[in-house]
């Protein structure tokens, strides 16, 4: 059976967004149930991308990604956000795509490499756990491209109102490395979003949100032991096994809170732990959790 492509014709080709963009059909046979028969198959086209940044005209640096064939413009720049070559979407000069999506070449601007710029920030975020339930749901049904190839990531973001918009890839470093050049490009301040995502959070994803400037992060599964002190060291708010009606708050950072300091106090007050025993000064030192 002759290979086909989902494509479509879309008025910007740099910024295919459709879940078709991203799929390939293909012949199989399947057995099931005893019988073998010849049906089509959805498989997740993986497209290698050349990155080439330039400097005062000079070639500095050049990178390769493998990913899912949109939002080329958001995964470049959040690529850069996210490892901390740039602060923010304005320290580009200049960033074209080649019409097949093969190569990206970015001109930044000079003395561009410098911090994310952490103002002063009194401002607490409060997330309501309905709408982190809500938002978990929504993240779990938005991706077609996962309902048809079982081969997509999906991280999308809310707000205290809302949750607003999800990106997909074939790679989960680059699903997060599309949405915060999304947040870039639109100059959404990061400490007001709060990422979610299904998959494991792990150091480097973490190290990510860090150099992007996001203080919230949510997940329907688990942190691992970097991914969480890196959290607690800069004070990010992170929220587990969020699923159901239940989640697990491992950190609440400065900027953002899943429950207040009263409430923190009544849950140790009611659980009536010793607080001589070892097991309550390690819970003391966690500061929060939610329904273990």
């Amino acid at each position: 059976m002759a290979d086909l492509f989902l494509n479509r014709k879309t008025n910007n080709p740099m910024d295919l967004s459709s879940s078709e963009d991203c799929i390939k059909v293909s012949g199989i046979i399947k057995l099931n149930s005893g019988s073998f028969s010849i049906c089509e198959d959805y498989l997740i086209i993986e497209q290698k991308i050349e990155l080439k940044i330039y400097q005062n005209d000079k070639l500095v640096a050049t990178n390769a990604f493998y990913c899912s064939p949109t939002y080329i413009k958001e995964l470049v720049v959040g690529y850069l956000v996210s490892f901390d070559i740039i602060s923010n979407f304005d320290d580009i000069k200049n960033l074209s795509i080649s019409e097949d999506k093969s190569e990206a070449i970015v001109e930044l601007s000079e003395n561009v490499r410098k911090k994310i710029d952490d103002l002063e920030d009194d401002n607490v975020r409060f997330f309501n756990p309905n709408l982190i339930f809500e938002s978990m749901q929504k993240n779990l049904s938005y991706s077609k491209l996962f309902s048809k190839t079982g081969g997509a990531h999906c991280i999308g973001f809310l707000d205290t109102n809302s949750y607003i918009k999800a990106f997909e890839d074939v790679g989960r470093h680059n699903a997060l490395d599309k949405l915060i050049g999304h947040i870039s490009i639109m100059k959404i301040n990061p400490k007001d979003i709060a990422i979610i995502t299904s998959g494991r959070l792990s150091q480097d994803m973490a190290l990510k949100c860090i150099n992007a400037g996001i203080k919230t992060i949510f997940t329907k599964s688990a942190p691992t032991s970097m991914a969480f002190e890196l959290c607690k060291a800069h004070q990010i708010t992170l929220v587990g096994f969020v699923r159901n009606s239940r989640l697990n708050i491992y950190n609440q950072g400065a900027y953002s809170k899943i429950i207040n300091e009263d409430a923190i106090e009544m849950v140790f007050s009611e659980a009536k732990i010793d607080t001589k025993n070892r097991r309550y000064k390690v819970l003391k030192d966690t500061a929060i959790f939610l329904n273990r």
